[in-house]
C-alpha cells in the first residue's frame, strides 16, 4: 500500500470504529494483545453469524498497524460499490453459481492472500462459509488451512504464519445499542504441523482445520445440543449473569458474562446427558417459560426483576415525563436518516441476518451528511456558536431518544405486569412458576463451581 493508501485506508478504519462504537451500546475486545503477535503473519478464523458487520468488528478491533484483507461473497462487487470494497482491502470470493470460471478466480484471490501473508499482512477468513444466527460453531471448510500451507510452501516454511481463532459474540445481534465482544483466542502455529504436512498434506489439513474449529468454539458461546438448543438457551440467557456473580466475574463486563454463561452452558449439557424424569421435567418448564413469556409479549427481566409496587412506577412515570421534551428533541433530529436505514434494510433484504449490518452502513453515511445539512442551515439562521452547540447536540439527543424509548417500553411492561398480577392472570402465575423451577435446577447444578481463575476463558 502507498502512503496515501494507508493513510486513506486508517482514516476510513477510525471513522468505522467510530461509527461501530456509536451503533453498539458496549463493544469490548478481548485477547488482541496475548494472542496476536506483532510482525507476524496471521490469518484470522471468524465465527459468521452477522452479514457485513462481523468482518468490520474483527477489522476495527485490531491495531493500526494491522490492516486485514478479508474474503467476502462476490456478488457484492457489483457498480460503483466495488472500489469502495476494494480500498477497503475486501477480496471477492466466488460460488460455483457466480460461474464456469469459480475455481480459476478463486485461486487467484488465493494467491493475493498467499502475496499478503509473505508481506507479514493479515487476513480475515470465515471458515463456515456463510452465516447463521444459531449460537454455535457450525462445520468449517479448508479454506484457511490451504491458505497458510500454500504461502509457507511458497516461502520455504519460513513464514511462521499464526492462524489466530476469533469470536463475534452479540448480546442481540439484530438490535441497534446491542453489546459486542470481539474475543480473540489461542494461535495455532503453522509450523507446529510442519512433520505432519510432509508425511501426509491432507492428515495436516484435516488436523489444522479440526483445531482451527475447536479455538473457534472456544471464542465464542457454543451450544452443542441441536435437541435442547432452544431450552439451553433460554437459560443461559436467564441466568448468566448469576452464575458470573456465584464465580466472582463482574457481570456488568461482557467478557465476563461470556465465561460465565460458557461455564453454565457446560454444566447444563453435562447434566442433560442423563435424560433423568427431572431433567425432562426442566426442558418441560423451561418450554412453558419461553412460550409463555411470547404469549404475555415480556421480556425475561421483568420475571427476574419484578417491579416492588405502584409507587415505584410513579415515581419512574415522572422521570419519563421530565425526560419526555429531550425525546422529543432528539426524535424530531434524528428521525429521517433512522426510518430511511430502518426501512432499507427491511425492504431490500429479507434476510434479517442482513438488517443490523446494512442499518449501520446506511446510517455511517447518512447521518453525518444530514446531520451537516442541519448544522448548515443552523448556521445560515443564527451564528457559528449556536450551530456547533446544535450539531454537538444531535447525537448526544438520538442515543437518548433510543434509551428513553427502551425505558418507556420497560415501564409499559412493569405496569403490565403488576396489572396481570394484581388481577391474578393464571399465564403469569404459570411463568413465574416456572422461572422459579428453572431458577432452583440451576443454582443446584451450579453449587459445585469452580474457582474463577480455572474457568476457560
Amino acid at each position: 500500500m502507498t502512503r496515501i493508501h494507508i493513510i486513506y485506508y486508517l482514516t476510513l478504519k477510525a471513522l468505522i470504529r467510530q461509527g461501530i462504537k456509536t451503533f453498539y451500546r458496549k463493544w469490548e475486545i478481548h485477547g488482541y494483545d496475548e494472542n496476536v503477535h506483532k510482525n507476524t503473519p496471521v490469518i484470522f478464523a471468524g465465527n459468521h453469524q452477522n452479514a457485513f458487520i462481523d468482518p468490520l468488528n474483527i477489522v476495527c478491533s485490531t491495531k493500526n498497524e494491522r490492516r486485514p484483507s478479508f474474503l467476502t461473497r462476490s456478488d457484492v462487487f457489483v457498480g460503483k460499490i466495488k472500489h469502495l470494497l476494494f480500498s477497503f482491502r475486501m477480496l471477492p470470493i466466488y460460488r460455483q453459481r457466480d460461474g464456469v470460471d469459480t475455481l480459476q478466480k478463486n485461486e487467484e484471490i488465493f494467491q493475493i492472500c498467499v502475496d499478503r501473508l509473505a508481506n507479514k499482512e493479515a487476513i480475515i477468513i470465515f471458515p463456515e462459509g456463510n452465516h447463521d444466527d444459531k449460537k454455535r460453531i457450525r462445520p468449517i471448510k479448508k479454506g484457511a488451512a490451504r491458505i497458510a500451507f500454500q504461502a509457507e510452501d511458497q516461502n520455504d516454511h519460513q513464514l511462521g504464519i499464526h492462524i489466530v481463532p476469533v469470536g463475534v459474540n452479540y448480546s442481540a445481534y439484530r438490535n441497534f445499542r446491542g453489546d459486542v465482544l470481539v474475543n480473540y483466542g489461542k494461535p495455532i502455529v503453522v509450523s507446529d504441523y510442519y512433520e505432519l504436512y510432509q508425511e501426509n498434506s491432507q492428515r495436516a489439513l484435516v488436523k489444522i482445520t479440526q483445531d482451527i474449529r475447536q479455538g473457534m468454539k472456544d471464542t465464542v458461546i457454543d451450544i452443542s445440543s441441536r435437541e435442547d438448543y432452544d431450552v439451553i438457551e433460554r437459560l443461559f440467557e436467564s441466568f448468566g449473569k448469576d452464575n458470573a456473580v456465584e464465580l466472582g466475574l463482574n457481570p456488568k463486563k461482557f467478557h465476563d458474562v461470556f465465561v460465565a454463561e460458557k461455564d453454565l452452558i457446560q454444566k447444563i449439557e453435562d447434566d442433560f446427558k442423563e435424560d433423568s424424569p427431572a431433567i425432562e421435567e426442566v426442558r418441560t418448564q423451561t418450554r412453558l417459560y419461553k412460550d409463555g413469556l411470547k404469549k404475555l409479549k415480556m421480556r425475561d427481566h421483568v420475571i427476574a426483576r419484578p417491579p416492588k409496587s405502584r409507587f415505584v412506577l410513579l415515581l419512574g412515570a415522572i422521570a419519563l415525563i421530565l425526560g419526555l421534551p429531550v425525546h422529543l428533541y432528539g426524535v424530531l433530529n434524528n428521525y429521517i436518516p433512522y426510518k430511511i436505514a430502518d426501512r432499507m434494510a427491511l425492504k431490500f433484504f429479507k434476510d434479517d441476518h442482513f438488517h443490523s449490518s446494512i442499518r449501520f452502513g446506511v446510517g455511517f453515511f447518512l447521518f453525518p451528511i444530514y446531520y451537516l445539512l442541519l448544522f448548515l442551515i443552523a448556521w445560515g439562521i443564527t451564528d457559528i456558536l449556536t450551530a456547533t452547540v446544535y450539531l454537538v447536540s444531535l447525537p448526544l439527543s438520538g442515543n437518548f431518544a433510543m434509551f428513553y424509548s427502551t425505558q418507556v417500553k420497560k415501564w409499559y411492561a412493569r405496569w403490565k405486569y403488576l396489572n396481570l398480577l394484581n388481577a391474578g392472570d393464571t399465564l403469569l402465575s404459570s411463568v413465574i412458576a416456572a422461572r422459579e423451577k428453572m431458577s432452583h435446577y440451576v443454582s443446584g447444578i451450579i453449587k459445585g463451581k469452580p474457582e474463577p481463575e480455572k474457568v476457560q476463558k
